[in-house]
C-alpha cells in the first residue's frame, strides 16, 4: 500500500491540471472574476453515457427511491443501512448504505433508533463515493458543466455562488421541476468545479 501511494505521489500532471487522490490528472478549476467567467472555466464534461443506476426523475439510486419506507429501501439495496440520530432533532434519523454513498432521512417517533415502519423518506442523497450514473452520464464527481450541458442552465436565482475575495466559484445548481440539487461544497479548499453530492426529491 505504501508503494502504491509513493507511486501516486510521483505522478506529474500537465500544466493546468491537478492530481486527485487516485493519481488521475484532472483539469483544474481556476478562480474567476465574475459569474460568467466561472461558468466558462468549469472543467470540460467528458461523460456522455452511464449505467442508468441513478435516476433523477424518480429520485432513485440502485433501485432505492425517495418516498420508500425503511424496509423498502433495505430490500431495494440488498442490505440493511445504518442510522444515526440527527443532532438538531432526535426524532429524525439519518440512514446510510453503500459505505455512506447513499443516504435518506426517516422519522423515529418512538426514539428507538429505528425508522418508524410507516415513515417515508422525502429525499435521497448520493455523494462522491457513489459510482452510479444516469443514462446521460450525470453523477457525483462529474463536472458541473455536465449538468448544464444535459439539463440546461437554471434561472439565476437557482444558481449558488461562493465568493472568496474577487474569486467566484459555482457551488450549487437547483433544478426545481426535477427536484434536484447539485452541489460542489469543497470543505477543505476552493471548489473544484465537480459535483460533490446530489440531493434528489423527484420530478414534480
Amino acid at each position: 500500500m505504501f508503494l502504491l501511494f509513493a507511486l501516486l505521489a510521483c505522478v506529474t500532471c500537465p500544466e493546468g491540471q491537478v492530481r486527485d487522490p487516485l493519481g488521475n490528472c484532472l483539469e483544474s478549476y481556476q478562480p474567476a472574476g465574475s459569474p460568467e467567467e466561472a461558468l466558462e472555466r468549469l472543467p470540460d464534461c467528458t461523460s456522455s453515457s452511464g449505467d442508468g443506476a441513478l435516476e433523477i426523475d424518480g429520485a432513485c439510486a440502485d433501485g432505492a427511491c425517495a418516498g420508500m419506507t425503511w424496509s423498502e429501501a433495505n430490500a431495494a439495496l440488498g442490505e440493511t443501512g445504518s442510522c444515526d440520530t440527527v443532532a438538531s432533532d432526535a426524532s429524525e434519523l439519518y440512514c446510510v448504505w453503500r459505505d455512506e454513498a447513499i443516504a435518506m432521512f426517516f422519522s423515529d417517533g418512538d426514539y428507538d433508533g429505528v425508522p418508524d415502519p410507516e415513515s417515508r423518506s422525502t429525499g435521497l442523497f448520493v455523494d462522491e463515493g457513489y459510482p452510479g450514473r444516469t443514462v446521460d452520464g450525470l453523477g457525483p464527481g462529474e463536472s458541473m458543466r455536465c449538468f448544464l450541458d444535459v439539463l440546461g442552465q437554471p434561472p439565476d436565482e437557482d444558481i449558488g455562488w461562493d465568493v472568496e475575495g474577487d474569486a467566484w466559484y459555482l457551488v450549487e445548481l437547483y433544478y426545481g421541476e426535477l427536484g434536484l440539487f447539485v452541489n460542489d461544497y469543497s470543505w477543505d479548499g476552493p471548489s473544484d468545479g465537480r459535483a460533490d453530492g446530489l440531493s434528489l426529491f423527484g420530478a414534480r
